[in-house]
């Protein structure tokens, strides 16, 4: 039992400080600090195309509205394939294609009753203040632990040049005074409070990891279709290619026929003849 138990700390141990060593943090923590500049891009990219729609002529306004929407659809994807790749999410397909040829106002009817277009629109706005904040927590949550657990290194760096210069003070690592003479106590306590800092870094890196996941299911559920929509787009995809098959049987048992009766038109006529 002692043995159980001892195993099972040592494996909450290890996921605790293991963090620092998956690979899948420092993708994490990549998306997020890049979230801000992809969410500018894309409020930029769809404020500029809905004012355009909307303040324009109505012979600019049309083409701006299918621009919009296209580039949008395209850019979905475009982020879907991200959070797949970096995040570790497994998203749906947006769609499935169909069996059937459509025309491009047919496609173009089809793209706007469908709730993807829109889901996926709604996506690519809220990405920007979602940027934002994973910025600002990625840069504060990162930056801070890795200066207090620099903190004994500047202190002997800082010695390290006194002495070598000859000067009496070189400033101060937090409350400890660069003298250029190695304090046993300024030095125990940089270390206690890089320790502090290393402690403060897992539990950032924890965060951050909790952060992405969190957007990871929301890219999920914005960018990829329901388990109803995917089972109804599946039956369509098949109900078409099945149409699409009868349509080519019937062609084919038509032209059957057609070649038939034309080759035996000619034995025909010399018989009857």
């Amino acid at each position: 039992m002692n043995q159980i138990r001892s195993e099972a700390r040592h494996g909450r141990l290890a996921t605790i400080v293991g963090v620092a060593w998956r690979r899948q943090t420092y993708r994490n923590l990549l998306y997020l600090l890049v979230s801000l500049p992809l969410g500018t891009f894309y409020v930029a990219f769809v404020a500029g195309g809905l004012t355009l729609s909307l303040g324009g002529a109505i012979i600019l306004s049309i083409p701006a509205v299918l621009i919009t929407l296209t580039v949008s659809w395209r850019v979905a994807g475009f982020e879907r394939g991200l959070a797949i790749a970096w995040l570790g999410v497994d998203i749906p397909p947006m769609s499935y294609p169909s069996a059937t040829k459509m025309r491009w106002w047919e496609r173009l009817r089809s793209h706007l009753r469908n709730p993807m277009t829109w889901k996926a629109l709604t996506y690519l706005v809220l990405k920007f203040p979602f940027g934002v904040v994973a910025f600002v927590l990625s840069v504060t949550l990162t930056v801070l632990p890795l200066v207090l657990m620099l903190s004994p290194v500047a202190y002997v760096l800082g010695t390290l040049a006194v002495d070598l210069t000859g000067h009496s003070a070189h400033g101060r690592v937090f409350n400890v005074a660069i003298t250029g003479r190695l304090e046993p106590h300024g030095l125990i306590e940089l270390v206690l409070i890089a320790v502090w800092a290393a402690l403060l870094g897992l539990a950032a890196l924890h965060l951050l990891n909790g952060v992405a996941y969190a957007w990871g299911q929301f890219a999920r559920h914005m960018l990829g279709l329901n388990e109803t929509a995917v089972r109804l787009s599946e039956a369509r995809a098949t109900a078409d290619l099945e149409r699409a098959r009868a349509a080519r049987a019937d062609r084919s048992r038509h032209e059957l026929i057609v070649t038939v009766s034309h080759a035996l038109r000619t034995p025909i006529a010399s018989i009857r003849g």
